[in-house]
């Protein structure tokens, strides 16, 4: 099945049986920073195809060339530690990011980690992510980041669910509806790259995912 996604999502080898955690997870990220490709994206053409950095690059990095991945190595490993509970070795690494679905939801790369999406950024980007939910279908999403969760596209297909509660603190929750009537429930958490604490955020991951 084709869709318009301009950068295709990762998708683990195990995804489709749920891998570790026996449920079909996508891991929402918001935009991708490529300094060589500005500005690519939907409805423009890669001037250098073959450099251009990837959704499915940034995590096969992570996976086959951890140490010398960069700066945004600090927001998967928080990510990671947040999922666990703990930090995780290579093997374990491994067996997660293999486990999910990967995907950036702007599909236009932005020339600094800094920069924000536009308003147009995220709804010229709407039509790819419903293409990539009706073909993969997880049963959860978790996004990374208020400004993502702000900027999700909303309407007749958008519900929001009632809250996961932990200790006082609370959580917002939603769920798509896909065509064949299935439920895809959202949950938003801080982008790991900010004022993220893994272990404040590993109940409320831990308890969405066993919801789903």
């Amino acid at each position: 099945m084709e869709n318009s996604s301009f950068f295709e999502p990762w998708v683990g080898e195990n995804f489709h049986t749920g891998g570790i955690f026996g449920k079909k997870l996508l891991i929402l990220g918001e935009s991708l920073y490529c300094s060589d490709c500005a500005d690519c994206g939907v409805g423009k053409a890669h001037k250098k195809p073959y450099d251009c950095w990837t959704t499915t690059k940034s995590i096969d990095k992570i996976l086959n060339d951890f140490e010398n991945t960069g700066m945004y190595k600090r927001t998967f490993t928080k990510f990671e530690k947040a999922i666990y509970g703990n930090s995780v070795d290579k093997d374990i690494r491994n067996d997660l990011w293999n486990s999910v679905l990967y995907y950036n939801f702007v599909q236009i790369s932005l020339n600094e980690s800094r920069k924000s999406p536009t308003s147009q950024n995220f709804r010229n980007s709407d039509k790819a992510f419903f293409e990539i939910l009706e073909q993969y279908r997880p049963d959860g999403i978790i996004a990374w980041g208020r400004r993502l969760w702000k900027n999700l596209p909303g309407g007749i297909l958008w519900e929001e669910l009632d809250k996961i509660e932990i200790d006082g603190e609370s959580e917002r929750c939603g769920a798509y509806t896909l065509q064949n009537g299935d439920k895809v429930k959202v949950m938003s958490i801080v982008h790991p790259s900010w004022g993220f604490t893994p272990e404040n955020w590993h109940p409320f991951i831990k308890l969405f995912i066993q919801k789903l």
